[in-house]
């Protein structure tokens, strides 16, 4: 009888820091391409309208010089983990009438992408019965 495992063989985290765009904008790209494979998760991205989906593209496509130095295959590389942290803030100042003045907030964010090569292992178990 043959039993399938799923074990991960390989694998990459790629980070970029300080990216501008907040988190709140960050987040719901990222869960959009996690579980996907990397060709159709860049695809994805290349297609988003939002301008965090060309931040992450950017970070993917630099990240396949990586897949070759790792011994990953991007044909068989998955994007298994995503998160999105809150880096620093951008200050500015907004002049104001009468003397007042505001603050203009600039939100950034750091972005973590486990990549993973999935292979199946079949293995043989010896008197399962079932």
């Amino acid at each position: 009888m043959t039993a399938m495992h799923f074990s991960s063989a390989v694998e990459l985290k790629v980070a970029a820091c300080s990216c501008r765009s907040s988190l709140r904008k960050m987040h719901p790209v990222l869960r959009s391409i996690m579980g996907l494979p990397l060709s159709s998760a860049m695809g994805a991205l290349y297609l988003h309208a939002r301008k965090a989906a060309r931040i992450v593209h950017i970070v993917l496509h630099r990240a396949m010089p990586k897949l070759a130095l790792a011994g990953l295959s991007p044909a068989s590389a998955v994007v298994a983990c995503s998160s999105v942290g809150s880096a620093g803030m951008l200050r500015r100042v907004s002049p104001r009438a009468k003397g007042r003045a505001c603050i203009i907030r600039r939100r950034m964010c750091h972005i973590t992408i486990t990549l993973r090569s999935l292979q199946w292992d079949r293995r043989y178990t010896q008197g399962f019965s079932g």
